[in-house]
Formats: C-alpha cells, sequence, structure tokens
C-alpha cells in the first residue's frame, strides 16, 4: 500500500535483466517483473555478455556488489577487468 503511488519510468542508462538475459526497459519494471525476478531462473551470463557486447560493462557496471565482478569476469572473460 506505501508503494502504490509509484510507477516504473525509463532510466537514463541500459539495463540488461538477470530475468530475460536482455535490455530492458524501465517502464517494464513494475510489480510483476519483480515477482519473475523472485521466481525464475537468474540469467545472469546472458545479461553480462549482452553489456559487455554493447560497450555498456565499463559506463554502467553491476551495481553495488563488488562480490559479483568475479561472476562477471566468469561470463565474458574478454571484457577485461570488472
Amino acid at each position: 500500500a506505501e508503494l502504490a503511488g509509484l510507477s516504473p519510468r525509463e532510466g537514463t542508462g541500459v539495463m540488461h535483466s538477470t530475468v530475460t538475459g536482455r535490455p530492458c526497459p524501465g517502464a517494464a519494471l513494475g510489480a510483476e517483473y519483480w515477482a519473475r525476478n523472485l521466481r525464475e531462473t537468474v540469467r545472469f551470463a546472458p545479461a553480462v555478455e549482452g553489456l559487455t557486447a554493447e560497450g555498456e560493462w565499463r559506463r554502467g557496471g553491476l551495481g553495488p556488489l563488488p562480490r559479483l565482478r568475479p561472476h562477471r569476469r566468469a561470463s565474458a572473460p574478454r571484457a577485461g577487468p570488472a
């Protein structure tokens, strides 16, 4: 109820979803997306490969979790340092 007034919107950068493994527009990040995020298999490697292929890895990274960096290296070793 406290979040009822919030709605997803476009961001300023590219987001590759670990739910779909593909780019995901901000407007698609509603309640249904997050429910899928909890239920479905994580598609980490395809998301990292997509970010790397588009050159977005160096700009956006993986968020605030440094412990994911080794997994990123394993998923896309040609991308260079995390």
